[in-house]
């Protein structure tokens, strides 16, 4: 379960068993935001909060930046990075997973260590 967290797109079964500890690092490894894994980690967030279906964009996006009931993540580009990894994580399809992180490198022109070949792996 602990290597889950170092591939782009583990299995939605090994997710489900994920606690706030691999939730901080799957965001430290593959989204390299450390700062804002460590307040995922502060609210406890685990595997199966993020693939919770109910928790929606809008309430994602609100969650990400709210200062005093969310995370407080002032930053768009950090909020908008994490929100698409998670995103895409949620995907079952690799064709969709590759289409948001591509959306999101397009939008955000960082595609700095993230190629497509990376984005087909699954774990």
């Amino acid at each position: 379960i602990i290597e889950s967290t170092k591939v782009m797109f583990p299995s939605h079964a090994l997710v489900m068993k994920w606690d706030a500890w691999h939730v901080r690092e799957w965001i430290n490894n593959i989204v390299k935001l450390e700062d804002v894994a460590d307040k995922f980690h502060e609210k406890l967030m685990n595997g199966p909060m993020l693939l919770d279906k109910a928790w929606t964009p809008r309430d994602m996006e609100k969650n990400l930046s709210d200062p005093k009931e969310g995370m407080g993540i002032s930053n768009a580009q950090k909020r908008a990075r994490v929100s698409a990894f998670i995103k895409a994580l949620r995907e079952n399809d690799i064709e969709n997973r590759r289409a948001r992180i591509r959306n999101y490198f397009n939008i955000w022109k960082d595609m700095d260590e993230v190629g497509d070949e990376e984005v087909e792996t699954n774990f």
